[in-house]
């Protein structure tokens, strides 16, 4: 198997913020409303690495009060999410329940169908975003359907 990719540029960056609506913007070309379910101050920090090519965004994503997230990845891209066992409480993944307190599940969405994320105070999570297409021909040179 050989792929060839043209060059690509790097992007890094650090964000934090004590304003649950400001956070929800962090996350570079996704669309998100996030609701703070929780009393108290809000804190969150978002690190992203971003590469143009082939596309794909990694990030880890906090936020310190319970949070209900409305999200949408760039348009044309699959999003795979790990929470990182940080946090003790229920996590909720477009409505369902998603295994004990510090279970550490693999969460898959496309971009066109979006997802909720129902969040317990002190939650981490592990993104991935990877173009649909890129993702597509990969498997297809592995000889696997996507």
């Amino acid at each position: 198997m050989s792929l060839s990719f043209p060059p690509m540029r790097i992007a890094f960056q650090t964000r934090r913020s004590a304003d649950v609506n400001e956070h929800a913007s962090f996350l570079s070309d996704w669309r998100q409303e996030y609701d703070q379910l929780s009393s108290g101050a809000f804190t969150g920090l978002v690190r992203e690495l971003w590469l143009d090519s082939p596309p794909l965004q990694v990030f880890h994503e906090f936020t310190g009060q319970q949070t209900s997230q409305c999200c949408q990845p760039w348009p044309g891209s699959v999003w795979f999410g790990i929470p990182d066992g940080s946090a003790c409480g229920s996590l909720h993944f477009s409505g369902r329940l998603q295994g004990d307190d510090r279970l550490r599940v693999l969460m898959m969405a496309r971009a066109e169908d979006g997802f909720t994320l129902r969040t317990p105070p002190g939650f981490g999570i592990y993104g991935i975003v990877v173009g649909e297409a890129w993702l597509a021909t990969c498997f297809e040179a592995l000889g696997c359907p996507l």
